[in-house]
């Protein structure tokens, strides 16, 4: 990455040294990307278009708005653009990170291409605003990538905390995992054997499923478990197998145990209920 922090560039004329201080930000901008994944790139954690992935994606729109349409007077349909700003932060779906670097390198390229054995005083005639002098293009870059730099050192961090802040699954021997929790039990003492038999997970096909053997696992109300592929689970998560597994039981058996224990709080409510007496019609006979 360009040092503009050396002695050899204190002694560069003025021009020489703005495209040193831009590239520094180019530089910077390019590897906000490194060590993301692509749900990462493309997180959306602000209200407006804004991602990392997009503004990378924008920043190669910029050298084209003014190495490629500011210098050649071409139109931004002509160069393959969007037409403004805004729609420049729109991702495709066949954007990736490698994608978009690449073409974001290829537009730097371009863009050295056009400053060469150009001086600050040159004149690019084919901005909207009118011809503009070269060493105006070059402060409206340094402030442009300026800005979006610090939009992604902002993003990169948010992407990075929530990373640290990932909920800890829990032990895999936990009573959730291996057993049922204790107010569960205190939930259907008391109950007899037909009330019991009411509750999800003790029907007779659960009861036949646990003396069948362990030779595949069975749910915990007699259901037999899916087969997930081997590097994936439910959620997209990239796991090991057997760790995907025994997430997947975890979240099941704990969404099956709380609807359980409603279902037996509402028995209990109902049985403790006075019976509703009948109100008789109200009878017509005159005689």
């Amino acid at each position: 990455m360009p040092n503009p922090d050396s002695q050899d560039i204190y002694q560069l004329d003025y021009d020489s040294m703005a495209k040193v201080f831009i590239d520094q930000h180019r530089q910077m901008l390019m590897t906000c990307l490194d060590g993301l994944t692509e749900e990462e790139a493309r997180a959306n954690l602000v209200e407006s278009k804004t991602t990392l992935l997009g503004l990378v994606k924008h920043a190669t729109f910029v050298e084209r708005v003014w190495f490629g349409e500011a210098a050649t007077g071409k139109s931004r349909s002509e160069l393959g653009i969007a037409a403004t700003p805004d729609r420049s932060f729109v991702l495709k779906a066949s954007d990736t990170i490698e994608s978009v670097q690449r073409d974001y390198a290829q537009a730097l390229e371009e863009s050295r291409q056009a400053l060469n054995g150009k001086t600050g005083d040159d004149v690019f005639p084919g901005n909207r605003r009118g011809p503009l002098p070269v060493r105006w293009v070059l402060l409206h870059m340094l402030r442009e990538l300026a800005q979006h730099c610090g939009h992604a050192d902002i993003l990169r961090e948010q992407i990075l905390t929530a990373r640290k802040q990932q909920p800890a699954w829990p032990k895999l021997d936990s009573e959730y995992v291996t057993g049922s929790p204790p107010h569960f039990h205190e939930a259907i003492s008391g109950l007899d054997e037909k009330e019991r038999g009411r509750i999800p997970g003790r029907s007779r096909r659960h009861r036949r499923a646990r003396t069948q053997g362990a030779s595949r696992r069975v749910r915990h109300d007699g259901a037999r478990l899916p087969r997930w592929p081997a590097q994936s689970d439910k959620c997209g998560l990239h796991l090991d197998g057997l760790r995907t597994r025994q997430r997947w039981i975890y979240l099941d058996r704990l969404r099956f145990l709380g609807r359980s224990c409603l279902l037996v709080g509402m028995g209990r409510r109902r049985r403790s209920r006075a019976p509703r007496q009948r109100l008789r019609p109200p009878s017509h006979d005159l005689g």
